[in-house]
């Protein structure tokens, strides 16, 4: 008599693929970070690349709890404002009551933040396409084949400098600026295929300032200004070393909006570059280096609230931004030179669009006691949004 053979329910199926799944990217992951410490050894030194990796485990240890302690405090002080209870139902998920209403959070995420929103705004260069059609500007960009990069030179030859990055990411990750050179490009393309299995966008470099405005159902909540992260000279440490000490005080700072890991990577060595500076040089007192064309990786100190003039048709072209890609509450990432025109009139850009803005840019400020305290009317929406949808239901 022959067995028959065991039929295991397609749940269980898809459960062991997803694990598997896991288990592989998580070992994916693993051998990129460990090629990456080798690599760093090998360019910068065995000694560079043990100092960092020793804060890299100090970052990645402390990171969950710190950015956990600043959510916590958002919704709790958002709570407060609007007279809801808040309870922390399970780590990171908040439940808010009011009333009869009942909203949830994790974390940073809330229910505004759409599948649709998310899967629109994923890609970089659908976006960027979706973005044009409606008459907004974005940076001129072409789409990189690493196997041969000529085309991407003439981009470049074009363009004058660019910045390099995968077509799906965020957070600044994987994000190369100031490349000016074919070398720098071709170096650029190659680590960035290194560490991602997505496409590589390769963009205009737009001069101007960064700024992030925060937009929830058309309305304009809040403009955060970010500076490029700098060093200042003691006229003894080399930028190398004034690197490290930064980091290492993010480390051990009191602030929780304060942890940002901050490295050597390609940014930083072409950034210096094209200040004629490298890892050995040595600052005068008071001198200042930009280290990174990244804003992401800048501390609060390097992010203001901004209450300078804001073109109402600059408003309007953030506005529109959410509306052609469907999201209700964005960061709409911008590069300017000036806030009291269009961007079309001062010849700047609009970079991403966040479909799951990280709230606490807002907070961590360099005067974080008159920061915008955005987290109050999107939790309002959130509330009301549940008494909307038990209003249309009964």
């Amino acid at each position: 008599m022959t067995d028959k053979p065991v039929e295991r329910p397609l749940t269980a199926v898809r459960s062991s693929g997803m694990i598997l799944h896991r288990v592989q990217n998580a070992a994916l992951r693993r051998a990129r970070l460990a090629q990456a410490y080798v690599r760093i050894a090998a360019t910068l030194g065995i000694r560079h690349a043990f100092r960092r990796w020793r804060n890299d485990q100090a970052y990645l240890r402390q990171r969950p709890e710190r950015l956990a302690q600043l959510t916590r405090a958002i919704w709790t002080e958002a709570a407060a404002a609007v007279g809801a209870r808040v309870e922390e139902i399970l780590p990171g998920n908040f439940e808010f009551r009011l009333d009869s209403d009942v909203a949830h959070v994790r974390g940073q995420w809330t229910p505004l933040s759409t599948p649709g929103s998310i899967e629109r705004t994923s890609d970089k260069v659908r976006a960027h396409r979706r973005l044009r059609e409606a008459g907004l500007p974005t940076p001129d960009h072409l789409i990189v084949d690493p196997s041969d990069t000529s085309e991407a030179e003439d981009f470049l030859a074009l363009a004058g400098s660019c910045v390099a990055k995968p077509t799906r990411g965020g957070g600044g990750q994987g994000v190369l600026g100031a490349i000016r050179t074919g070398s720098q490009l071709r170096r650029a393309v190659a680590r960035i295929s290194s560490e991602t299995e997505s496409d590589i966008l390769l963009e205009q470099e737009i001069s101007g300032d960064h700024y992030r405005l925060l937009v929830l159902d058309g309305e304009l909540l809040d403009v955060v200004r970010r500076s490029k992260p700098q060093v200042v000279g003691d006229g003894r440490a080399t930028v190398e070393e004034l690197i490290f000490r930064e980091y290492e005080r993010r480390l051990v700072s009191a602030n929780p909006g304060a942890l940002k890991p901050f490295v050597v990577d390609l940014d930083c060595l072409f950034t210096l570059e094209l200040q004629g500076l490298d890892l050995r040089s040595v600052l005068p007192a008071g001198a200042v280096a930009t280290v990174m064309t990244a804003s992401n990786f800048g501390g609060p100190s390097d992010s203001e609230t901004y209450r300078g003039s804001i073109c109402p048709t600059l408003t309007d072209e953030a506005r529109r931004a959410c509306e052609v890609l469907g999201v209700r509450l964005g960061g709409i990432d911008i590069i300017a030179t000036r806030t009291d025109v269009s961007l079309a009139v001062s010849g700047g850009a609009i970079l991403e669009v966040n479909p799951i803005p990280a709230l606490h840019h807002h907070y961590a400020v360099a005067n974080p006691a008159s920061a915008t305290r955005v987290a109050i009317p999107i939790l309002r929406c959130l509330l009301a949004d549940v008494t909307n949808r038990q209003e249309q239901s009964s």
